[in-house]
């Protein structure tokens, strides 16, 4: 059957679904076509269900420590089958809600692989699409690690039945930490393998040593700068943690080589975040629809939900001094914070990078509790070129983990 559109989004997950409903609302007839379940591998086998998965045991966490805040409770259970339940449904609702916006904008959902034939032109097989442009938002995918045998991908991990007594995790990145996190607060006897020097590679130096001691701490033996031994290794369970997608080249406005053909998200090999995809599925959208529009990568936001939880914005101390930056750092820890006391929960520090000479925030590293929801002041900092000095001068309410920023740059 042939059908025509203005714009076909090829893929639904973060980036794909902004840049439908964008167009969409520019009042594009839109088309989006999936092989799969809405939502892509964020909403399915990613971000959303291992932070379900998160929120779980971090609340199982918290009950363990209620004795230290004079609360007396019985010995948590944890009800794995519950937990696999409550995740489901969590995917399930937010699906839903994709496909809602998708129908009350207009946007129809074409069920098959996309192929792009040339410009202007996609098969699905049972659908030829001629289109004015199309966006290729298509993701990536899991990869096995060669030499493993029986190994999980992240996407098994999340439908296993029982909690294993024992893990090994081939990955020292955000997702293999995660899963380190989630697992070792269940009773597994957690492993991470990780090639590089230190985990959570590219991370500031100081962020990645802090989180290392934090985990062992919790019992996680992490063996940074050590390669997996396949035949070596004892583990119930071998969870391998490496993705695999194409690198389609693109300019600032999200088109590829060939003119009327975008590419957005991970299939760009470009800061691959679901927040990342967003933006470049608006910038792409809006670039098709006639709109000018280009792409800032200067403070793109990175948050690892281990526990405590990483995030980061802009330059690493690492990365300021290979650039020959006159910089100057300072570090202010969340055990002196009111707030910190309160909740009982004193790990963790604020480091802030700024220009000596403009005092121009280049660089903002937390790890704490919610580290994730505060960075956001830092990228907002980083963005617009604000100063430490902007950031001192502004009142931060107390008592807020945010101090903990205010402080940062009251040092420099």
């Amino acid at each position: 059957m042939k059908k025509k559109f203005d714009i076909a989004v090829i893929g639904s997950g973060p980036g794909g679904i902004a840049a439908a409903l964008r167009a969409a609302s520019l009042g594009r007839k839109v088309a989006v076509i999936e092989k799969g379940e809405l939502g892509g591998v964020c909403l399915n086998t990613g971000c959303i269900p291992t932070k379900t998965l998160i929120a779980s045991v971090s609340l199982l966490s918290t009950v363990k420590k209620a004795a230290d805040l004079g609360i007396s409770l019985k010995e948590p259970k944890i009800e794995w089958d519950k937990v696999l339940e409550r995740k489901n449904r969590v995917i399930s609702k937010l699906r839903k809600g994709i496909e809602l916006s998708f129908r009350r904008s207009g946007i129809e959902v074409i069920n098959g692989t996309g192929a792009v034939k040339g410009p202007g032109a996609v098969s699905t097989g049972s659908d030829e699409i001629s289109c004015k442009k199309i966006i290729i938002a298509t993701g990536s995918e899991k990869q096995l690690m060669p030499g493993f045998k029986n190994a999980l991908t992240s996407d098994e991990v999340l439908e296993i039945k029982e909690i294993p007594s024992s893990m090994a995790i081939i990955g020292g990145g955000a997702v293999g930490i995660e899963f380190a996190s989630i697992f070792a607060a269940l009773g597994t006897n957690v492993t991470v393998y990780e090639m590089m020097p230190s985990i959570l590679p590219g991370t500031d130096t100081d962020i990645s040593l802090e989180l290392t001691r934090s985990l062992e701490k919790s019992g996680i033996s992490v063996l940074a700068g050590a390669a997996a031994d396949p035949e070596k290794i004892r583990s119930d369970v071998v969870l391998t943690t490496g993705r695999r997608f194409k690198k389609i080249r693109v300019d600032r406005s999200m088109e590829t080589e060939e003119k009327g053909i975008y590419a957005v998200g991970d299939v760009t090999g470009i800061a691959n975040y679901a927040h990342t995809a967003t933006m470049q599925g608006i910038t792409a959208a809006d670039n098709a629809c006639g709109i000018k529009r280009e792409m800032d990568y200067t403070a793109v936001p990175s948050c690892v939900f281990t526990d405590p939880e990483v995030a980061s914005v802009g330059m690493t101390q690492q990365a300021a001094e290979e650039a020959e930056i006159d910089f100057a750092a300072s570090k202010f820890h969340f055990a002196a914070l009111g707030r910190s006391s309160c909740s009982g929960d004193l790990r963790g520090f604020v480091k802030l990078i700024a220009e000596k000479n403009t005092g121009t925030v280049i660089g903002c590293h937390i790890i704490g509790q919610h580290a994730s929801d505060m960075i956001q002041e830092a990228v907002t900092a980083v963005r617009h070129k604000m100063t430490a000095a902007d950031l001192a001068n502004t009142i931060h309410a107390h008592p807020t983990l945010p101090e903990g920023v205010w402080e940062a740059a009251r040092a420099l």
